[in-house]
């Protein structure tokens, strides 16, 4: 049986988000497209460039923690803006 990691906070607060907010809106082409949430702002934004993603909602939540996910909720990486995420 493969090991999980139990959820974090930030993973809940992104995943209700992405519920909430994104999956009513997600079309078919954008499956497999990178879905980066800055998760305390209620914000995202959706690229095939996670690159050009996270720096589009950076430049609006500079100092706002980010997850980052796939369509489908595959989680792909956490990052903090600015270094100013959750400790």
């Amino acid at each position: 049986m493969p090991f999980h990691e139990p959820m974090t906070e930030d993973q809940r607060l992104a995943e209700e988000v992405y519920d909430r907010l994104i999956a009513p809106i997600v079309k078919p082409e954008d499956a497999g497209k990178f879905v980066v949430i800055a998760f305390n702002v209620d914000d995202f934004e959706i690229d095939r460039d996670e690159y050009h993603a996270f720096a589009r909602l950076a430049k609006r939540h500079p100092n706002e923690p980010m997850w980052t996910m796939r369509t489908g909720k595959r989680p792909a990486h956490w990052f903090a803006g600015s270094g100013q995420g959750r400790r």
